[in-house]
């Protein structure tokens, strides 16, 4: 997450390693972006991605970016790629960027050569350039996030808690070592190489990472709300300010998480959450640290020190009586129940957030698969004239239409109320980033379908794993998007989520079957269905309406953003 300031100062490293000129026998040292160096042709090189590597399925989504799953063709080795496709980015913040791109790249690099041998940071194995996109492909993670793993246990300690902060500091240490701040560490970061019992956890995303005496591309405050240091979120001229014991700071914050399950820091307006953080206030609320030892609250307290230049350093962490020795061996285990609260809600609300930057690949292949490709009884003749018309007004001299002429139409067609990023994203059947006609025409029969047919489609499009049920972060993924058109709080967003969810859940079981969800339609309401087919509904009235009337242009320039 990004909040948008206009300034920033950076603290100076105490080591002497700087940009250094490499002389023989010395360690290499990686430059920053915009300075030549050589990475390897193997390693960093200009190809097509799907030639080097066969391409599998969706693992995660972002604003600008998709990582899939894929395999090596040379090698056989899976990996993971992180696909980031320049038509994503705005017109007029393109080099931008880029830049903060190759600045996220190049700082994987140099972890690679400098910091070879550390098992507790994510691996880049190659970068692949493309004229239109970037691929980064790195180690497959197949474990889950921190506190997903922990939720798993039967059994958790402060001495388990104290061993997975020692591996992450040390792994911090060696970052620091080579002046990298990551400046983001949050539990999704914090993820285990697979699902053994002696995993590593790996520190991971270093999109808002930055290097000591490098330029800063970002230039705005980084961080996520409730991890950030107060330094960061001060106001000028103390701040912001970035340096080493803003990281320290993040990990004090996941380690007061780690010992009671709940975080120091919270409020739902972030303007009173920075307040509280840049004044430190925080408790050891007397029942839930009541079983928590004295050397862990101390360690917490050292770590969560407002004054940067008085907040422990790694080393002091690592000497820390409660690393050495004495965290206890009891089971946490009102710890867990409270960490398998938070993490509900956590990915609940990451649910609900994700869904802004599209939809998972899953959603669209389902989507295809039910597309009847025969319209000619889905729209009658005025219909047929004011869709055709109103695509061909706005598509570009090959006959197609990429997001913002797609919007234009949507929006003439009826469709304010869809989320029109996601929408397009289904309609785009072979993920080019345009869509022709047959492909527009085709998706808009799907949704002009009513009765029985239609409302198992819906059902269909949420239940992406094919359970033949409901889950909430199926809700989240087809609503939220929706939802946040009119609510901008995203625990007001969560909270709307999960009264819809509970609202058709009548056995309370945390799943909506079939047979909930068409009873819910009509007893509860029509939300989970009408943002998809309710639109189609007026289309008659729209084609009736304007026969007559001059269609309207919109302006889908390079530098419009219709809203």
């Amino acid at each position: 997450m990004e909040f948008t300031t206009n300034n920033h100062d950076t603290e100076p490293m105490e080591t002497d390693s700087g940009n250094r000129t490499t002389a023989p026998g010395a360690p290499i040292t990686v430059p920053p972006p915009g300075v030549p160096f050589d990475y390897g042709r193997n390693f960093d090189c200009k190809a097509a991605i799907r030639d080097l590597y066969d391409i599998g399925k969706e693992l995660g989504r972002g604003a600008f970016s998709v990582v899939y799953q894929a395999t090596c063709k040379e090698t056989g080795e899976q990996v993971a790629v992180k696909v980031v496709s320049y038509s994503t980015f705005r017109p007029g913040d393109l080099e931008r960027q880029k830049k903060i791109l190759e600045n996220e790249v190049r700082i994987m690099q140099k972890i690679s050569v400098e910091i070879p041998d550390n098992p507790n940071l994510i691996r880049l194995k190659r970068v692949v350039r493309e004229d239109t996109r970037m691929g980064i492909v790195m180690e497959l993670l197949k474990g889950k996030e921190l506190f997903e793993r922990i939720v798993k246990r039967k059994k958790y300690t402060e001495h388990d808690a104290a061993m997975l902060m020692v591996r992450i500091m040390k792994a911090i240490q060696a970052l620091h070592k080579v002046n990298i701040l990551h400046r983001d560490l949050k539990p999704e970061n914090l993820v285990f190489e697979n699902e053994g019992d002696d995993a590593e956890v790996k520190i991971s995303d270093f999109g808002l990472g930055s290097v000591m005496g490098w330029p800063d591309v970002h230039n705005s405050v980084v961080g996520t709300p409730n991890y950030v240091a107060p330094e960061v979120v001060s106001v000028r001229p103390r701040g912001p300010f970035y340096g080493p014991p803003c990281d320290v700071w993040s990990m004090g914050v996941i380690l007061y998480i780690l010992l009671v399950g709940y975080p120091p820091f919270y409020h739902d307006v972030p303007r009173e959450l920075f307040k509280l953080i840049r004044r430190g206030r925080y408790e050891f609320h007397e029942r839930k640290w009541a079983g928590i030892s004295d050397a862990a609250k101390d360690l917490v307290t050292r770590m969560l020190v407002v004054d940067r230049t008085r907040r422990v350093t790694i080393t002091e962490f690592l000497q820390h009586p409660w690393i050495l020795s004495q965290a206890p061996d009891t089971n946490l285990s009102d710890t867990l129940t409270n960490l398998k609260k938070l993490n509900a809600k956590r990915r609940f609300k990451a649910a609900a957030m994700a869904v802004v930057w599209g939809v998972q690949l899953g959603l669209r292949r389902k989507l295809l698969s039910l597309v009847d490709n025969s319209v000619a009884n889905v729209f009658n003749l005025q219909e047929l004239s004011k869709i055709r018309d109103t695509f061909y007004r706005y598509a570009s001299a090959d006959a197609t239409i990429a997001i913002p002429a797609f919007r234009a139409t949507m929006y003439e067609l009826g469709f304010q109320d869809l989320p029109i990023e996601r929408v397009f994203n289904l309609f785009d059947q072979n993920g080019d980033g345009r869509i022709d006609y047959k492909e527009f025409l085709t998706n808009l029969a799907t949704l002009r379908e009513s009765g029985e047919p239609a409302l198992k489609f819906c059902f269909d499009v949420y239940d992406t794993d094919g359970s033949g049920y409901i889950s909430r972060h199926n809700v989240a993924n087809v609503l939220s998007s929706v939802i946040r058109d009119n609510v901008t709080d995203p625990n007001q967003v969560s909270m709307q989520l999960e009264s819809i969810f509970q609202a058709f859940d009548e056995d309370g079981d945390g799943k909506i079957s079939y047979e909930e969800f068409t009873t819910g339609i009509f007893t509860k309401g029509p939300i989970l269905v009408e943002h998809f087919l309710g639109p189609m509904d007026k289309l008659s009235e729209l084609a009736d309406n304007t026969q007559n009337v001059p269609g309207f242009i919109m302006d889908v320039g390079e530098d419009s953003d219709i809203e």
